[in-house]
């Protein structure tokens, strides 16, 4: 078992709301603070009664809820829960137009342990989030079996007369990036934690049942970075579209800038839903967009309009798409998850990931548990 420690930190911060697609601050008031509570205490009771189910996974009853099904705008207006609208939105950052995903990923994403979490307003954490890696990295090297930087080149799950697969990874050679080495694992068992569309990719070799549920996720696009020389307040300044419920954002587009103790440091997250086209969806595209609304936030608010970069620099730029796959209403209704999840343990291929579960660690690690339990024959505690 890998141990890191943790510690708890209080969460505080001063926002303040602008219309990102003119740079203009807007005079939005969001709900008072004990309003928004109050909201998430009857949301967390309505998914915890109602859908306790879900903390677990995707184990839907047969006959799914109608209100899992319907858009999570049409559930909030349902039951008078507009004043939780742009804490969700900000919570379900990733999820495109989070107000027109089915409610029932809302209710993973917005699950009733986060609102738990939240009334505490703090957060555990690890100083050194790489010591996580290094002793994750120590243990797996002390049986060989870690291959950093590598690629699977090659898989055949076709069992040999063994009852082997194989699968043939390639690593760099030395500090040579262009000198690649391929190694073959034999394995029993294979675990799987790519996004399922990534499966689709022919050396992969997906079943006729793999193709036929994999193609219907619909992925979301989703970014962070990091800017330097920006010259925006130093505070959390949210993208605010006053025609929109509750003014939350549309997408696609940043959701937020945030200072940093670095004085000349922010970050931003900027996201898209599934339909964009993906053309538009990277690194050039995004940062290009990124500096379009640091010049109208510039400005609107008197400093100079930026030619080119203007002196901003882009420190990191990661991009975590596919990001937040899901399905409409309707397959959710026709049995998708009964089917995805029949898919575990078929010639002995094992599946997690987010797509399985939900973008929440805490909640996607004891599914990953079970799923190890049951590949294994090892139960857990």
């Amino acid at each position: 078992m890998v141990r890191a420690p943790i510690l708890k930190i209080l969460c505080t911060g001063e926002s303040s709301y602008y219309d990102f697609k003119s740079g203009q601050e807007v005079g939005f008031e969001p709900p008072p603070g004990q309003a928004v509570q109050d909201g998430l205490d009857r949301w967390a009771k309505l998914v915890e009664s109602n859908f306790s189910y879900l903390d677990r996974g995707y184990y839907l009853p047969d006959q799914v809820p109608d209100e899992l099904m319907i858009s999570f705008a049409d559930f909030v207006n349902m039951h008078s829960l507009g004043d939780i609208v742009n804490t969700a939105f900000q919570i379900g950052q990733g999820y495109g137009d989070f107000m027109r995903v089915p409610t029932l990923y809302a209710a993973k994403i917005l699950s009733p342990a986060l609102v738990r979490q939240s009334k505490q307003k703090s957060m555990l954490i690890t100083p050194d989030n790489g010591l996580l890696y290094r002793r994750s990295e120590a243990e797996f090297s002390q049986s060989g079996s870690l291959f950093l930087s590598s690629t699977v080149s090659r898989l055949d799950r076709s069992l040999d007369q063994d009852g082997y697969m194989s699968v043939w990874v390639e690593t760099a050679v030395g500090g040579n990036a262009t000198a690649r080495r391929a190694t073959k694992i034999r394995t029993r068992k294979l675990l799987v934690t790519i996004p399922p569309p990534s499966a689709l990719e022919p050396g992969f070799g997906p079943s006729a049942e793999e193709q036929s549920l994999f193609s219907r996720f619909s992925c979301n696009h989703y970014w962070a970075g990091v800017v330097r020389g920006a010259q925006l307040p130093r505070l959390e300044m949210q993208n605010c579209d006053r025609s929109n419920q509750a003014a939350v954002p549309t997408m696609p587009g940043i959701y937020v800038f945030e200072a940093t103790p670095a004085p000349d440091l922010h970050t931003f997250w900027y996201g898209a839903q599934a339909a964009v086209e993906k053309q538009t969806q990277t690194p050039a595209g995004v940062r290009a967009e990124v500096l379009a609304t640091i010049q109208r936030l510039r400005g609107a608010a008197g400093s100079p309009a930026a030619t080119g970069e203007g002196g901003v620099e882009f420190v990191a730029v990661a991009d975590y798409s596919p990001f937040a796959c899901m399905v409409d209403g309707a397959a959710i209704g026709q049995g998708f998850y009964r089917r995805l999840y029949a898919l575990q343990g078929v010639g002995n291929v094992w599946w997690t990931g987010a797509a399985w579960h939900t973008h929440d660690a805490s909640l996607l690690l004891d599914f990953t548990s079970d799923v190890l339990a049951n590949m294994t024959g090892v139960k857990n505690g």
